[in-house]
């Protein structure tokens, strides 16, 4: 998988993604590491990690060739990279098989904790980001961090869509 042409500031967007739901009703959770999360949770995971791998690699193709069509405009590769974060501030994690992806296994993650087969069940943003750092996925983790939230709601029943 290619690098992406990307330069945000991974630890803030880690930071901002992590702080952003524990205001939010998430159930009996934890954030917890990786090597202490249930079976379950491991292989919900390693699934996650498999999806998300190939829609960044679409991504990223994306991402990439809109910023060297930038660069012919002619503008240096800072300045191109800089023109498309303003038009899309999530940059390579805009695209939406990425947003499907996060989306979906958040969703997962919530089903699985209110199947209630392991308390407490473990907090989405972990599975969904801590973990791809923990795991030794930094293209991945620093793909993720440039979005500016998760895409997701919550309805008026309470309940995550």
């Amino acid at each position: 998988m290619d690098r992406p042409l990307i330069f945000h500031d991974v630890a803030l967007g880690a930071s901002r993604l992590m702080a952003q739901p524990r205001d939010l009703p998430l159930g009996d959770v934890a954030e917890m590491p990786l090597e202490q999360a249930p079976p379950g949770y491991r292989d919900l995971f390693d699934r996650y990690v498999t999806d998300l791998e190939a829609a960044a690699t679409v991504a990223i193709d994306w991402w990439n060739g809109m910023v060297r069509r930038s660069m012919a405009a002619p503008l240096e590769e800072s300045a191109a990279i800089r023109a498309n974060y303003e038009a899309r501030p999530a940059a390579v994690a805009s695209r939406p098989e990425v947003v499907f992806v996060v989306r979906d296994y958040w969703l997962e993650t919530i089903a699985l904790n209110e199947s209630g087969s392991t308390r407490p069940g473990v907090a989405p943003q972990c599975l969904l980001l801590a973990w791809l750092a923990e795991a030794g996925h930094d293209l991945l983790h620093s793909i993720l961090t440039s979005m500016p939230y998760w895409p997701l709601g919550i309805d008026a029943e309470g309940r995550w869509c």
